[in-house]
């Protein structure tokens, strides 16, 4: 099973997940600690005796948002959403896809929390600015949080993955990156000109496949995994933490809003139609659990 051996691969090597479990216990809660280590300890899997390649696996994750495991399943379930989004956009609709990037100036731990906060209210200001709305059909977007060891700062920065009409670069809508900026300069409030890139998404080639593989492409920036070694190691993950919690790092809105609601509904209808019997002979599904042994580093089959 490819996803076993991968988990048991991170578990057994990965020093992420022993430092994220020393951090928490420095800080006082052991009881994030247990969760972490105990992350993906237990697999579900069905398999149908008649069909060895139609086979289900529930794993039971933690849903840390500092785990590695969690953030590698979370990346690859995110990453499929998307993709049947864009796929579904594509096909129903014509429109521009652009990459937006908008960052605010570095600040220190003790300002993080209120920033992302005041960066998440921003951009709600400039999704409802009269310039933006006339051309935004949809977005996603999606939070990514750097740190800078020379300086002992972080850099909170949004990635925005927008669909804009059809007429967006031939009308008089359109934005250049000037007025990007300015706009969200504006709807944050400052006095300084934040750094903002924007650039349109495009294939190779014209083919339509092409253009859906190249705006997964430019997705995977809010989804990578980002190691809280370095924030550890400098005794900032406390304030880091505290900054995060509860925060939704992604979000959709618009047509992609939608369109996910849609796919989310006729993906879980499939699930529980499927998830008791072989869909491809209706025969009933064996159970085997899974476990993992801390002693031997490898996951024990109880069938």
């Amino acid at each position: 099973m490819k996803a076993l051996n991968s988990i048991g691969e991170v578990k057994s090597k990965s020093k992420d997940i022993k430092f994220l479990i020393e951090a928490y216990n420095k800080i006082g809660k052991a009881n994030s600690a247990m969760t972490v280590k105990q992350c993906s300890n237990v697999i579900l899997s069905k398999q149908c005796q008649s069909h060895a390649d139609h086979q289900s696996v529930q794993i039971q994750y933690c849903k840390n948002r500092f785990c590695p495991i969690c953030t590698v399943h979370r990346s690859y379930m995110l990453g499929a959403q998307l993709k049947g989004v864009i796929e579904d956009i594509a096909e129903n609709s014509k429109g521009h896809w652009l990459f937006l990037t908008l960052t605010v100036k570095n600040v220190f731990a003790e300002e993080l929390s209120a920033t992302i906060g005041h960066m998440m209210k921003s951009w709600q200001r400039l999704s409802q600015r009269k310039q933006v709305r006339s051309v935004l059909q949809g977005w996603f977007r999606g939070l990514e949080v750097t740190f800078n060891e020379k300086d002992q700062t972080f850099h909170p920065h949004f990635h925005v993955l927008v669909y804009v009409k059809q007429s967006y670069f031939t009308g008089k809508y359109y934005l250049k990156q000037k007025v990007w900026m300015e706009l969200w300069r504006e709807s944050l409030q400052v006095d300084y000109d934040p750094v903002v890139d924007v650039r349109r998404v495009k294939s190779r080639t014209q083919d339509e496949k092409d253009l859906v593989g190249a705006v997964v492409e430019v997705t995977k920036y809010p989804m990578k995994f980002e190691s809280v070694e370095a924030v550890i190691q400098n005794d900032y993950f406390e304030s880091f933490e505290q900054a995060m919690f509860k925060r939704r790092t992604i979000a959709f809105g618009g047509i992609l809003k939608s369109t996910l609601k849609l796919l989310k509904v006729e993906q879980e209808e499939e699930l529980h139609v499927h998830d008791a019997e072989c869909k491809t002979c209706g025969g009933e599904m064996t159970q085997n659990f899974i476990l993992w042994s801390d002693i031997q580093q490898m996951y024990q089959s109880y069938s």
